[in-house]
């Protein structure tokens, strides 16, 4: 049996990058899912909008994840070539 370093339980948006950052820095991963497919709960509800963490305390934590993780992911956006529209709140 080969030995693996990492399991993961749940094949949604946050096990696969998880299972996707280990397993490029050379760990050997096994990700597990009940469904029949990978994101099939949580992940497969997403609403596709980038939050600006304007609906949280300023300086909670929430707020201060939102506006960290939108920025990341329009830098990763443009730096992947991934179309996108930033319509702001309409």
């Amino acid at each position: 049996m080969e030995k693996i370093d990492t399991l993961i339980i749940g094949a949604g948006a946050v096990g696969l990058a998880v299972a996707g950052a280990l397993s490029s820095n050379g760990h050997i991963v096994f990700v597990i899912e009940k469904n029949k497919m990978f994101g099939m709960e949580t992940s497969s509800r997403n609403s596709e909008v980038i939050h600006s963490g304007l609906y949280y305390p300023t300086g909670s934590l929430k707020h201060i994840l939102c506006i960290k993780g939108n920025t990341e992911l329009y830098m990763l956006a443009k730096k992947t070539g991934i179309n996108f529209r930033q319509t702001g709140n309409l």
